[in-house]
């Protein structure tokens, strides 16, 4: 079940909702039925990227939240107030999802984090949408938390140099390994590309493409004077992530997950 809201929480969407009453007209029920209620709740920024509400956090205004139906098609649309509340009115009982819209800037938190469901962010990472749910006469607990922006500059684009070419030391061909890690749980991870067998001081320039990267994706990395060069692309979600070094004829696909990825071979 979910938590009791906050008697902050609570007053504030009574009084959107009675605002939303005087200026809007009876629409009548969504998709059937003989009984309605009110939906919604909130939208808060989730400063330390747990997926969790604390009392410290506040909610975002201005995120759109639209209603959906069991076949995806939007049934009614919103937006969050000052203090990122959010309400449907006159909603039929039925089976329902929701999606959130956030600002360009902000992504979304964990999903379903912790042992206490009222705590929790409902919004799936990937596309802002819950899972598909039950609603019957009242449902005040559908929340979804942003991840604040990602702070740190980009990594610029490569740019050309004298410097010597990714060329093979002692004709021995380049060994890649790429994989991923959790670099601040919640918050973000980190792409991590090594290369081997590089003559010392080559640059190597790449790029990461995918869901969510942290600035454009482009890299250049130099090789030390052992021939490796290890590259750290941040990314602010999880899915699938494509490496692409054109001049070593490497193309290949990470999938960042929750886990913790085994080490390579």
């Amino acid at each position: 079940m979910k938590r009791m809201q906050t008697p902050r929480k609570m007053a504030l969407f009574a009084t959107m909702l009675l605002l939303m009453a005087i200026a809007c007209s009876p629409t009548g029920l969504l998709g059937g039925g003989s009984s309605s209620g009110d939906l919604g709740n909130w939208v808060w920024l989730d400063a330390n990227g747990d997926g969790l509400q604390d009392e410290e956090e506040v909610g975002i205004g201005g995120v759109t939240v639209r209603l959906l139906d069991e076949g995806g098609a939007t049934l009614q649309e919103t937006v969050t107030d000052g203090d990122g509340l959010y309400g449907f009115s006159d909603v039929a009982d039925g089976t329902y999802s929701l999606w959130f819209i956030p600002p360009e800037d902000l992504s979304f938190t964990l999903m379903d984090q912790g042992q206490d469901d009222s705590l929790d962010s409902d919004a799936r990472q990937a596309d802002g949408q819950t899972e598909p749910f039950s609603y019957s006469g009242g449902d005040l607990t559908r929340d979804a938390g942003l991840l604040p922006p990602a702070s740190g500059p980009t990594v610029p684009p490569p740019t050309a140099t004298a410097t010597p070419t990714a060329t093979p030391s002692a004709s021995v061909p380049p060994e890649i390994i790429t994989t991923y890690e959790h670099t601040v749980p919640g918050s973000y991870s980190e792409i991590v590309i090594t290369i081997n067998n590089l003559e010392p001081g080559a640059q190597v320039a790449g790029t990461v493409t995918g869901p969510a990267v942290d600035g454009d994706g482009s890299f250049t990395a130099t090789a030390d004077e052992y021939g490796t060069a290890v590259v750290r692309v941040r990314i602010l979600q999880f899915g699938d992530y494509d490496v692409s070094i054109p001049e070593l004829d490497y193309e290949f696909t990470v999938n960042v997950s929750s886990s913790t990825p085994t080490p390579p071979a």
